[in-house]
This record gives structure tokens, sequence and C-alpha cells, in this order.
């Protein structure tokens, strides 16, 4: 079967007998499409029902496990067109709503870890007599870490761990500086990477400010602000620690809601993905299986006292042990001329026929692919960017840091800095320039408390290695 889709996608890169090669291979792609959507849904199926069984569920988690289970219902027996447009609909509604909190969750996210290097920083500031180890022997034994791979992405990779780690001590006008050579390298590129590297840039400093914030999440989005009006300079020891446990407890909360959306947006997709797929393929023993699985699995949520997946259903699980990973290897070998064809073969797929399911092929593998919270409506902006599209992004990125630089202390703000460059870029152009920032970053910062925790996560991320 391999050798068969080769020999079809090696006939369609050399542009040869289209009219014969293009309707098995949107025939093939269909097939493929339909059965792991199907497969990958049910095992992450298995998942959420378990999930949901240990714990209660809020308004928004329970309209979304209701809306997916209504859809499973209609796809899983023969149902009006009309049923199923309006289940995929309500799905697509509740995928939405999802990404929309999870947007909120991650932004949260990036600040509690602003404020989680703060105060990691400050873990020996009540102790007296800090030991700190020699800042030569450690700087040397630093560098030869970083340098240990002659693999350049792997070396770039390793100091942007360590900056992310090193006491910071950098003038604003510097980072500035380095956030706007960063955004001027995408002068090549497209609109949209552009656009994920603004976003990457806000986020990881705290100042993405979600559509959604004054709506979700709110009472952990207040208690995330509250840090905002501590005064760090004259924390007392117990002030110190009950901050340490509230920082945890928002962590753990933020995490319990992250695994539940992710584990919906993970059923959600392939759900979408099988619903659309279906009128491109032909049933098989593959779908006949993972369907009589998923309504076996439907059928325990209208049970109130099922907490479990039986061993029937965990046996017939088995049978479909491996297939996967042969669907998801059929699927690589065929979305890799995807996209070409609809470049350089549209018009022919269109005399055949085909433009439409192709199309839906472009929406199906975004489904299907690892970015769970992808935008499937949107179209990407893949136009080239040009000069003024990066002074726009610079200007407004440096605007942005710029009434933060104002409004915050320099605790704050040196956490911001340190959660923001492993993000960018390395700016070092050779070893000479690591070294020194690194002997810098060490001998300006006169805090032992900020310094030794600086060198203790370092040596763990050495000896991790």
């Amino acid at each position: 079967m391999a050798q068969n889709l080769k020999r079809m996608i090696s006939m369609i890169n050399k542009g040869k007998d289209l009219d014969v090669w293009l309707p098995q291979y949107t025939g093939a792609l269909g097939q493929v499409y339909c059965e792991n959507a199907i497969v990958h849904f049910l095992m992450n199926y298995y998942v959420m029902f378990e999930q949901t069984a240990e714990h209660q569920m809020d308004q928004t988690e329970k309209t979304a496990v209701d809306a997916i289970n209504r859809a499973v219902e209609i796809l899983s027996y023969e149902r009006e067109e009309q049923e199923i447009r309006e289940a995929v609909e309500a799905l697509s509604q509740i995928r939405t709503s999802v990404m929309n909190r999870m947007d909120v969750l991650t932004a949260y996210a990036d600040r509690l870890q602003i404020y989680e290097y703060l105060l990691n920083r400050m873990e020996y500031s009540y102790q007296e007599n800090v030991c700190v180890p020699d800042e030569s022997v450690f700087t040397q034994k630093l560098l030869q870490f970083i340098f240990s791979s002659k693999e350049n992405v792997v070396v770039n990779e390793t100091i942007q761990e360590v900056v992310g780690q090193l006491p910071v001590r950098m003038a604003r006008s510097r980072f500035f500086e380095i956030l706007k050579n960063s955004i001027a390298l995408y002068k090549d590129s497209d609109k949209e990477s552009l656009k994920s590297f603004q976003y990457m840039l806000e986020t990881s400093a705290g100042i993405y400010e979600p559509a959604g914030q004054s709506e979700y999440f709110t009472e952990l989005g207040a208690e995330i602000d509250a840090f905002r009006t501590v005064d760090y300079e004259t924390l007392s020891e117990e002030e110190f620690h009950n901050m340490q446990e509230t920082l945890a407890d928002l962590t753990g909360r933020l995490l319990l809601a992250t695994d539940r959306f992710m584990i919906l947006q993970e059923v959600i997709n392939p759900l979408l993905a099988y619903a659309e797929a279906l009128p491109y393929a032909k049933e098989n023993e593959v779908m006949e299986k993972a369907r009589e699985i998923t309504t076996a699995i439907l059928d325990l949520f209208g049970q109130k006292d099922a907490a479990q997946i039986p061993d029937e259903i965990d046996a017939k699980l088995m049978e479909l042990e491996g297939i996967q990973e042969e669907l998801n290897e059929k699927q690589q070998l065929l979305e890799a001329v995807l996209d070409q064809i609809l470049l350089s073969n549209k018009d022919q797929a269109q005399q055949l026929g085909l433009l439409e399911a192709l199309l839906v092929y472009q929406k199906i593998s975004k489904l299907l692919s690892t970015s769970i919270f992808i935008d499937t409506e949107g179209t990407e902006d893949s136009l080239p960017v040009e000069k003024n599209d990066i002074e726009k992004a610079q200007e407004e990125l440096i605007e942005k840091m710029a009434v933060l630089f104002k409004e915050r202390p320099i605790r704050y703000l040196r956490a911001v800095i340190a959660n923001t460059l492993p993000n960018v870029p390395v700016f070092f152009q050779n070893s000479d320039e690591v070294k020194q920032y690194i002997e810098e970053a060490l001998a300006q910062c006169h805090d032992p408390s900020e310094k030794k925790v600086s060198m203790e996560l370092l040596e763990q991320l050495m000896e991790a290695e």
C-alpha cells in the first residue's frame, strides 16, 4: 500500500497523468483522514470520559461535553444532513469558546511565570551569610556546557536557556534594541509569522491582553493582579512564604483548568475532522470498530454510576492498537503534496471536480495537527513582510513595553526581561560576547540571594544534560 501511495505522489510531483492520479489521491487522503480522525477521536474520548468522571464539571465544560456527545450520537447513526450540519456548527462554536478561554489561561500562565521568577530570586533573602560559588570557576564551567555541542542549533538553544536563568542586569535601551532587532529579522518572512512572533513576545512579557479577559476566569485574574500591589522590597519572611503558597495554589488551579480545556480541544478537533472527511470516505472495518467503541463510551455518559471504562471496552480498544501509527504514516505521506497540488494544479483539480474536497482537506489537516488551538477558519496572511510592517510591529511593541517599564518595579521588570529573552533569536555574535554577558550578569548582580538562586538553577540545567 505504501509503495502504491509513493508511486502516486511521484507521478503527481512530475505532473504526469493527473486526470488519473488526482482522483485517486483525493480518494486516498479522504479515506485516511476519516479513519485517522475517528481513531484519534476515540482515544481522546476515552480520556475525556475518565477525566469528567473524576471531578465536578463547571457549566462551560458541561456544555462542551453535551455538544460533543450530541455530535457523537448524530455522526454514529444515520441522520439527516441538516442534523449533521447543526451538530458540526455547535461543535465549531464550542471549539471557538474553548480557544477563547485558553487564550486567557495562556496569558495568565505567563504572568504567573514572571512572578515565580521574581519570588524565586528572593529565596535566600531572609538568610544571613549567603554563600555564593566562585564566579570565575562557574563561568568557565557554564561556557564549556554551552559550547559542548558542535551543532549550532543546539548551542543557540542552550544559550537561550542560560540567558533566561542568569541575573538580569540590562539597560532598558539595550533590551528594547534586542526586541527591535529580533522583529527586523522577519523582513524576509510572511505576515502571519511576524504576527505570531509579536504575540509570543507580548505573552512572555505579560503585556498581552486577551479579548476574553474581562469575561473568563475573572476570579483567577483578580488574584494574580493582587501580586501587582505588593511592595517586594519590604516583604517580611512570613509574607514571602505566604505569597509562595498563593502562587503555588494559583499555578495548580490554572494547570487543572488548562488540562480540562486541552482534552476538550483534543476531542473536538478529530471529531470535527471526522465529520468533514466522512463524505469522502467509504465504510470499512476500522471505522466500524472505532464507531462501535465510541457508542459504548457514549452510553457510559448516560449512566450516573459509571466512573471507569469497563474491561470489555478496553479489550476492544486493544484491537485498534498500532492502527493509528500506520494511519499517521499514510497521512504524512499524502499531506506532503496537498499544498503543492492546490498551488500548482488547482485549475485541473477544479476541472476534475476535486477542488472542494481538497480545500476541505486543508481544514482537516489543521484539525489533525499537533497545534490543537490553530485557527481553522481564518486565512493565514502569507503575504511577504514589508518595511512598514516591521516598523509598525517594532513601534507597537516598544510602546507597550515603555508603559510597562514606567509602571512596574525593577524586580518585576528583571523578571519580564528574563522571561522574554529566551524567546528571541540569539543576539550574540561570537563566544566572546557570550562570555562577556555571563561575566557581567554575575558581576553586576549585588544581591546574594538572586545570584545564588540563578547559579543553582544553572547548575541543575548543566546536571540534567
